[in-house]
């Protein structure tokens, strides 16, 4: 009752908005040198997709790429290629709820560097990236993601010996012969 005796009510309606929760993203992956990681799913989280980020820093402290991505699942192409093991997380945000994080994944970008006839961490498989900086000659069939001359290395295939590789092959400097 107000001052002259009047009972004023109305109805309104009221939306509670839930807290934005930022979800898991899908597990890590190997990526091949210079080539777009596979697609990266966000699962439980609460809110609408704002972007997508992307760092080489594991905490996003430095070097971070917004990417313009509103979808749940990023594509390799949206993500852009790697040439070293970056990291991607999810903004998301619920109303006015204000932005969360989602949980981070990566594309590892393996190396094995060929130096004074030593590999650096063995020898490389499909899911290594080679990157050769002295003189090498092949003596047995040879997988990787790719390979990285540098340093004017001479690099010889010999005949009846395979090379395969499940990204590129990038000369720096030096050579290489099939």
């Amino acid at each position: 009752i107000d001052a002259n005796g009047l009972v004023a009510t109305d109805d309104a309606d009221v939306t509670v908005l839930t807290e934005s929760l930022g979800g898991t993203l899908s597990a890590s992956q190997i990526a091949c040198f210079s080539t777009n990681p596979e697609p990266i799913t966000l699962t439980g989280y609460t809110g609408n997709v704002l972007y997508w980020q992307r760092s080489t820093s594991n905490t996003f402290a430095s070097n971070v790429t917004n990417i313009s991505s509103t979808s749940d699942i990023l594509t390799g192409e949206a993500a852009g290629f790697v040439t070293a093991t970056t990291y991607f997380r999810a903004v998301i945000s619920n109303g006015n709820c204000g932005e969360v994080y989602s949980g981070t994944t990566s594309a590892i970008v393996q190396t094995s560097t060929y130096n004074a006839g030593v590999w650096s961490n063995g020898v490389p498989d499909g899911l290594t990236n080679a990157i050769i900086q002295s003189d090498y000659t092949f003596a047995t069939d040879f997988e990787a993601c790719s390979i990285t001359v540098t340093n004017n290395a001479t690099i010889i295939i010999p005949s009846g010996i395979t090379v395969t590789l499940n990204g590129g092959l990038i000369v720096s400097s030096g050579s290489f012969t099939m």
